[in-house]
């Protein structure tokens, strides 16, 4: 079941780790930095291009994983 942004981000802050998939690289980056925050981590399974998986990355400081399975 997706989540709204908002819950995502209050389920991070909160320590939750999170599981998402395909929102916007904008969205997604907030969410990364407020998992960085707890040291909650958050796995993204969606397609996106390298420049933004680095964009991601940098943002969530070690707290994201990348699913880039088929």
């Amino acid at each position: 079941m997706s989540k709204p942004i908002e819950q995502l981000v209050e389920i991070v802050s909160a320590g939750g780790n999170v599981i998402v998939g395909s929102k916007p690289v904008e969205q997604l980056i907030v969410l990364v930095t407020a998992a960085a925050k707890t040291n909650a981590q958050v796995t993204i399974k969606a397609s996106k291009s390298v420049e933004q998986l680095v964009s991601i990355a940098k943002a969530g400081n070690g707290n994201v994983t990348f699913d880039l399975t088929d």
